[in-house]
């Protein structure tokens, strides 16, 4: 499931800037945004007119305008209304309803898990819809009914709705409607886990809609194009459907809607491939537009994947943040099934941070859902809690129907991921052979794919392990090294390597320990001190400070006088006072006064919000600093 631009305050990460635009550039992109806000503007006015109208013809009880009303502003009353106060008109009307609002009222229903009433409601769309000739609407319905179903893993029934709308389509004669079917076609496969028929019914829609000049229709095959081929590992297929698919907003001059969808899987294909700032940003632009535009359902989707990004990143206290607004703008818009899948992204967050009690709760509560999909995935993130409280046969025993779930679906990125966490498994129980046959395979498959990263289910410190698994085993040793070199960096572990029996396998782990330490060395370049900057490379191989988020922890503690560049001097400090080092020590180490150190350490407490004359004595506050520290992901846990 998928899931723009406000101020944030100094003690929040700011988005990274991208690059710089020329003057044509700034032109189109003013022009734009005029354009989207003469476009929400008009909307909203649209919309309060509809509403006015609909009160005044309420009160003369002329229903009959109402429905006409209704069935000519379809797409304001599905964009613009809230869907329970939708719903709740839809109900309370005292006509009959034509197809295409009941129908819409049967989505409504699903939408709200009211499913016994959602499916006997287009169970009759579907009858009406064939009476009156309407096919490709009783089409739509056999799809959903279809959908309904696999949630509730009835795929008996399932398969026996998709081959109805497969029958139906014969009585299409028109080619644009029968291109509307494979769409439909297409957007359902992925849930019944056929992801290469979806990708067969995408392509043979697109082809039809490109003959016949449907800008509209060729964005929709497009975009689930590029969203199927990302899951699939085909990135590159998935970025040239993206860029296709945003010539065809450009060009049909489709609405802000469209490119907020086109942002989206942007931002996603970039989490995917591990360019976490880049997307970051890029999600930044998706939340402004969908919040400006009130598209709530992709305000949703914006602040979900935000809280995702900054986890992967490491910044936990903002990931919290945006799914706390999350949850708030569920409630606000009244999707309840979409909470289990906010629950799982805290869930995640809890086992990331250490605090797997609370992780237990939120995956137990998100486990609550009905849909099998989500429960297969949800199952992984359940496993590895288990695997970090030792627990390997209960986590086998979760992993394992998951990753046939995803083998029978066609999602070979889930089914490779899930064999890693068996190999580390098996490792770990001392079944070495057992352990090579799930990640040679596994390893083999991100190597054509080019795969470093992925985004569900990643566990630095078990992904370190299943790594270090693979170095001794010497499986694929070029690209664990590149995992290790982009996406770890984890000096302990290697430096148990390098105690392996084997001299290849300690030397593989020697040139790596030196690649990660020129890294390191590479982030250090505008410390020109040489004292300062051998401190500061100890503590990132040797200490508590983390590489991967260096450079957000030198911009968290930039002061004053070093506004433009990093403070070095304070960051050592930082990661001396958290080694354990005295204030005389600092000072010592550093070659200036204690009062120098005494104000840095001020300067700390303050920037992390920690009162320095606060009770509970310097160790109570200490002990605060490096749990809040830990907690945004600049220090490695203890």
């Amino acid at each position: 499931m998928e899931p723009g631009f406000q101020p944030t305050s100094s003690k929040r990460l700011t988005a990274p800037l991208p690059a710089k635009k020329t003057n044509n550039e700034y032109h189109i992109i003013r022009k734009r945004r005029e354009s989207l806000k003469c476009t929400h503007r008009n909307m909203l006015e649209k919309t309060q007119q509809l509403r006015q109208t609909i009160s005044a013809l309420t009160e003369t009880r002329d229903y009959q305008a109402i429905l006409q009303l209704l069935t000519e502003h379809l797409n304001i009353l599905q964009t613009q209304l809230d869907p329970p106060a939708l719903l709740t008109l839809l109900e309370e009307f005292p006509l009959e309803l034509p197809v295409n609002l009941l129908y819409l009222k049967g989505q409504l229903l699903l939408q709200t898990g009211r499913y016994p009433e959602a499916s006997h409601t287009l169970h009759r769309t579907k009858l009406l819809a064939l009476q009156q000739h309407l096919f490709t609407q009783a089409i739509h319905c056999c799809l959903k009914l279809a959908s309904l179903y696999q949630q509730r893993e009835d795929f008996q029934t399932a398969l026996y709705h998709i081959q109805e709308a497969e029958s139906i389509a014969h009585d299409i004669a028109d080619q644009e409607a029968r291109a509307s079917l494979w769409l439909s076609l297409a957007e359902l496969c992925p849930d019944i886990g056929q992801l290469e028929k979806s990708i067969q019914y995408a392509s043979d829609a697109f082809h039809i809609f490109s003959l016949a000049g449907d800008c509209e229709g060729q964005f929709k095959a497009l975009h689930l194009l590029a969203i199927v081929n990302r899951q699939l590992g085909h990135y590159d297929e998935a970025s040239s459907r993206l860029e296709m698919a945003r010539q065809c907003q450009k060009a049909g001059g489709l609405s802000a809607s469209y490119y907020a969808q086109v942002l989206n899987a942007e931002a996603h294909l970039l989490w995917y491939q591990g360019r976490i700032r880049e997307a970051i940003s890029k999600a930044q632009i998706f939340r402004h537009i969908a919040g400006s535009n009130n598209f709530h359902k992709q305000s949703v989707y914006a602040h979900t994947l935000l809280g995702n990004l900054y986890r992967a990143w490491g910044q936990y206290e903002e990931a919290e943040r945006y799914y706390s607004e999350t949850e708030a703008l569920i409630s606000k818009v009244g999707l309840p099934l979409y909470a289990p899948w906010i629950e799982i992204q805290k869930g995640w967050l809890k086992v990331l941070t250490g605090e797997l009690l609370q992780a237990r709760h939120h995956i137990h509560l998100a486990l609550q859902t009905d849909n099998k999909g989500l429960q297969m995935s949800f199952n992984v993130n359940l496993a590895c809690l288990e695997l970090l409280n030792g627990h390997y046969q209960s986590a086998r025993n979760l992993l394992q129907p998951s990753r046939q779930f995803y083998a029978d679906s066609g999602d070979k990125l889930s089914y490779h991921v899930i064999g890693l966490y068996l190999a580390y498994i098996h490792y770990q129980q001392g079944q070495q052979a057992e352990a090579v046959d799930y990640l040679q395979p596994a390893l083999d498959w991100f190597t054509v794919h080019n795969i470093l990263y992925f985004p569900n289910w990643w566990h630095p410190q078990i992904m370190a392990e299943v790594c270090v698994i693979a170095l001794a085993e010497r499986i694929c040793t070029p690209l664990v090294e590149r995992i290790f070199l982009n996406h770890l960096h984890d000096y302990e572990i290697l430096l148990k390597l390098s105690q392996h029996p084997n001299t290849a396998v300690r030397q593989r782990a020697l040139n790596l320990h030196l690649s990660l330490a020129r890294h390191d060395t590479d982030i250090l370049a505008e410390v020109t001190d040489s004292i300062l900057k051998n401190i500061l490379q100890d503590l990132l191989q040797n200490g508590p400070l983390r590489p991967d988020t260096f450079p957000q922890l030198q911009q968290k503690l930039a002061t004053a006088k070093h506004r433009h560049k990093f403070n070095p001097t304070c960051v050592a400090v930082f990661g001396l006072y958290l080694k354990g080092f005295t204030r005389q020590q600092i000072a010592h180490k550093l070659n200036c006064s204690p009062a120098t150190v005494r104000n840095y350490i001020t300067i700390i407490y303050q920037v992390f919000y920690i009162q320095s004359e606060s009770g509970g004595g310097t160790l109570a506050r200490k002990e605060q600093l490096r749990q809040l520290a830990e907690s945004e992901g600049f220090v490695r846990p203890e």
